[in-house]
């Protein structure tokens, strides 16, 4: 007995797969999502998985090479950063991409559950779950750092150029992606990388010295 207005707001402030199973309940739930589908799964999105323009760039920066044409590392760096860094702060979502993002998003939630061990390996009685404007910072983050792999860390790309950037380079791609970063998002990825070699250094492949401490 809700109206269509009180439906699509519950519609709006509801995380994806919540709002999913509220579609599928009668038919009238299905006919008001129909009536609004990209702009409330895009809502969604977000209720999830926020920010989506660092999440879609993870797509984008994932998607293969269409064009049949033999080019350059170079060059396909180039044109692809391009089209990362013109995302802008409201895109625009296909149902492609969405599903995508789906996947990626999930993974990034799985580390919101498991950063607090990472955060509070010491002084593990301040342990808490991470507030969600602190889950969003990570999810940042992790999709920032993610990109830059994906993009720089391929085989195809380190074997092209093995060494770190020049200081003085200002043209190299590397540089062109970390200079779209606010000093206080690369804060925010140095703080998540430093945790992430605590996990691998500790946890994964320790040495004899963390082994008997």
């Amino acid at each position: 007995n809700l109206s269509t207005e009180i439906l699509q707001k519950i519609y709006d402030n509801a995380e994806l797969q919540d709002l999913l199973a509220l579609a599928r309940t009668c038919r009238r739930t299905y006919r008001v999502f129909l009536g609004r589908r990209i702009h409330l799964l895009t809502r969604g999105l977000h209720n999830s998985y926020s920010p989506l323009p660092s999440l879609l760039k993870l797509v984008l920066s994932n998607e293969p090479d269409k064009s049949r044409k033999p080019i350059g590392t170079e060059i396909r760096i180039n044109v692809l950063l391009s089209r990362i860094i013109q995302v802008g702060p409201n895109p625009k979502l296909t149902l492609e991409q969405m599903k995508k993002m789906v996947i990626y998003g999930k993974i990034a939630e799985r580390w919101t559950e498991l950063y607090p061990r990472l955060r509070w390996r010491v002084g593990s009685d301040n342990r808490r779950l991470l507030h969600p404007h602190e889950k969003e910072r990570l999810r940042r983050a992790i999709y920032h750092h993610w990109t830059y792999t994906t993009l720089f860390h391929s085989r195809t790309y380190t074997s092209y150029s093995p060494y770190p950037p020049s200081p003085a380079a200002l043209d190299d791609p590397r540089h062109r992606l970390l200079r779209t970063y606010s000093t206080t998002e690369q804060i925010q990825l140095s703080d998540y990388l430093f945790h992430v070699e605590q996990l691998v250094e500790s946890d994964l492949y320790p040495s004899n010295s963390i082994v008997r401490s």
